[in-house]
């Protein structure tokens, strides 16, 4: 015998689904972790995310002028890493291998502007901290070991996107300034060695930008019309993830497809 559902049994079926799949989702279960920070450092910052759980980041503390100093944090939430406090430093970004880059500085003045910032990278073991540059900051790593972040040219005085590591010999290569711009970062880096970077201009409006691995041409990011671009993010599919301003100076976070950019 066939038995047929009314209309209106089936729309209450299909209520009470909605109701149930509602409650299950309003009970998903996950755990909060805080970061561990102390009294002598009030306040702190987790910045990346590996795929161990690893976080690298920084806490501010009292006892200095602008004071932050570098932290890597494990899965409990714990500060894993113990480097020396007096000078000041932060840990930018993150590999699978638990390697952080960051910076540390030379000066009692820890982050003042008069101080000199040493690119850096992390080891959440004994080794502490190995410097990298001069005069920069690193802020990102692949698994690689490739770095990107930025470096002070010594002929210009400009902050300049760099690149180091295995695939430079462990030199540090400046990858350029862009006409009309004041200053350029790297930002990110892939497994591909592809570099996302972002130029400023006098106002530090940004400008963001493709820097290619096997001859470092720069290749400029449209942006929505309002002559504003940034790069946060490059993942290994060469997607790209920033932000764009339209004409009337609105921001809105923007995803780049850029497999159609030769890369070879």
């Amino acid at each position: 015998m066939e038995i047929k559902m009314s209309k209106k049994l089936s729309l209450l079926v299909l209520i009470l689904t909605m109701q149930t799949y509602c409650l299950a989702k309003e009970y998903v279960v996950y755990e909060l972790i805080p970061l561990e920070y102390s009294q002598d450092y009030p306040g702190n910052y987790g910045y990346d995310l590996n795929n161990n759980g690893l976080v690298a980041g920084w806490a501010n503390a009292t006892h200095c002028e602008n004071g932050r100093f570098p932290a890597l944090y494990d899965l409990d939430g714990y500060n894993i890493i113990d480097i020396d406090d007096e000078n000041g430093g932060m840990a930018w970004g993150i590999n699978d291998y638990n390697q952080a880059v960051g910076y540390v500085s030379d000066s009692l003045l820890c982050n003042h502007p008069d101080a000199n910032l040493i690119a850096c990278i992390f080891y959440n073991d004994a080794n502490g901290y190995i410097p990298l540059w001069d005069n920069g900051v690193a802020f990102a790593i692949n698994n690689s070991g490739n770095i990107t972040g930025f470096m002070k040219n010594a002929s210009t005085g400009k902050n300049e996107p760099v690149f180091y590591g295995p695939e430079t010999g462990f030199d540090a290569i400046l990858l350029g300034s862009l006409p009309g711009y004041i200053e350029g970062k790297g930002q990110s880096i892939n497994e591909q060695n592809i570099i996302v970077a972002n130029y400023y201009d006098s106002n530090y409006t940004s400008q963001a930008v493709i820097i290619r691995p096997y001859d470092f041409e720069i290749i400029k990011l449209y942006d929505l019309g309002g002559g504003e671009s940034g790069a946060v993010r490059i993942n290994d599919n060469n997607q790209i993830i920033g932000y764009s301003c339209t004409e009337n100076k609105k921001t809105h976070a923007v995803l780049y497809n850029t497999n159609n950019i030769n890369y070879c």
